[in-house]
């Protein structure tokens, strides 16, 4: 974000100490800004100067690929480093440099409020050999606040930090932009962002920051009766924050009143905005550094497509209900689809070297999962390589968005999640789709909390 040479604010420096500004900067590091790590300006007018700034930088490392001045030297400088720097999972410096022979004495502007500086021994805002400040902290949000962004705005959980969000059926939690009350915006704010130390696929780095670690069991908190309003926006490129972004989160993390999901497409829009591709599911893997890491199971959702995701006029508009792509695992139970032109579910698999010839094949199983998709098939590309009561059917809701096709009553069998030591189970019911059959509007899960106007 800082190095975006498409934007005229985009190229920045680390620091930017400017106005004829006094400070002296202590056991600090700056990496990864291409234009600089430091600069400094002085006040000038009339091409004469008026006054210097004066800066002082103690024991300083820097990593930026522009030379650590952007600007002049500071007017003192005491054991300030250029170096390549690396950071461990507390995000503390690994290099030696980043150790002190000894800590230097930091003394506070006297203002009257008596604060003191640490003395500490260490370049950089974690300790090297000491456990890390910020782990372990929790922001807890009651039963019914309105939580509000600004548009650039995104609630950020990082590793080690937990997000308890416990709301009740009478009080949900609702996340929303700052814009207006009515929660029909699109990309008004980023969304929440909550990542962990638990294993994940690639590198972990995004520009949303750090995740994924060595714990499976990490716990990030705790989301309940939770409403997410708004959210999506385009953090770089191809990069944008969805609603709820789970990021290397272990499953020591509480999230409810997601298991039964209803994807409902927007009924009043003609197409899709910018880069969003109006899927209901979306499960890859990957292609050319193929590595096995997508195993999942899925259960009770209805996903029901609108005008949004088969519009011709956009190259993103047609789109299948489900895509499941790239030597991905996935098996899905109990699942109803409709209204998706270009089928219901579409399967690829892998080209890993490039070749264009498939070498590696996705492993699908479905498992009473019904399709009305026209004029379009029930698969759009192949068949599913395990496929039982997997068929097109009709699918019609009542008020409770519970189906009523003789088809969406199933026998009871057993859903076998992944074993990733969590404990989790499936509950074993005998219905197709996000709300038992028979149950009256008023008693649905979903009755009371949602969003106002969210099924209309």
């Amino acid at each position: 974000m800082n190095n975006n040479a498409v934007s005229i604010a985009g190229q920045q420096p680390g620091m930017r100490l400017r106005g004829a500004v006094k400070t002296a900067i202590f056991n600090s590091a700056v990496s990864d800004f291409n234009v600089g790590c430091v600069r400094i300006a002085d006040v000038n007018g009339d091409d004469s100067l008026i006054v210097d700034s004066n800066i002082e930088l103690v024991n300083v490392l820097r990593d930026c690929m522009a030379g650590f001045y952007n600007r002049r030297a500071p007017d003192v400088e005491e054991n300030v480093d250029e170096l390549v720097l690396t950071y461990s999972a507390t995000l503390a410096i690994q290099q030696s440099a980043a150790q002190l022979t000894a800590a230097p004495v930091i003394n506070a502007i006297n203002n009257g409020s008596g604060f003191v500086f640490d003395q500490t021994n260490f370049v950089g805002a974690v300790d090297p050999n000491g456990i890390a400040w910020w782990q372990g902290w929790t922001l807890t949000i009651r039963p019914g606040v309105h939580v509000r962004a600004f548009d650039t705005g995104s609630l950020i959980v990082t590793r080690g930090s937990k997000l308890m969000a416990e709301g009740k059926a009478s009080q949900p939690i609702t996340f929303s932009s700052l814009a207006d009350d009515d929660f029909d915006g699109l990309g008004e704010w980023g969304g929440v962002v909550i990542q962990g130390f638990a294993p994940q696929y690639g590198t972990g780095s995004t520009i949303v920051g750090n995740y994924g670690g060595n714990d499976p069991a990490d716990n990030s908190g705790s989301l309940r009766y939770v409403r997410i309003a708004e959210g999506g926006l385009v953090a770089g490129p191809n990069n944008e924050i969805n609603g709820p972004t789970l990021q290397g989160v272990g499953h020591g993390t509480t999230i409810e009143y997601i298991q039964y999901a209803i994807v409902r497409k927007d009924p009043n829009k003609s197409g899709p905005t910018g880069s969003n591709d109006p899927r209901g599911i979306e499960a890859n893997s990957s292609d050319a550094d193929f590595v096995p890491e997508t195993d999942a199971v899925l259960a009770n959702i209805l996903i029901l497509g609108s005008a949004v995701n088969n519009s011709t006029t956009s190259s993103a508009g047609e789109q299948p209900a489900m895509r499941l792509r790239r030597a991905v695992k996935v098996t899905i139970y109990n699942t109803a689809v409709r209204g998706f032109n270009t089928g219901c579910i579409r399967i690829d698999d892998a080209d890993t070297n490039g070749d264009t010839v498939v070498d590696r094949f996705s492993d699908v199983t479905l498992v009473n999962v019904l399709g009305e998709c026209t004029p379009s098939a029930f698969y759009n590309k192949r068949v599913a390589d395990t496929g039982i009561n997997a068929v097109a059917n009709t699918v019609t809701v009542d008020a409770a968005y519970a189906l009523t096709d003789a088809r969406a009553t199933v026998t009871a069998g057993t859903i076998t999640a992944m074993d990733n030591d969590s404990g989790f189970t499936f509950d074993s019911n005998t219905y197709v789709g996000a709300v038992e059959p028979g149950t009256a509007a008023g008693d649905a899960r979903w009755s009371g909390w949602i969003i106002e106007g969210s099924f209309d």
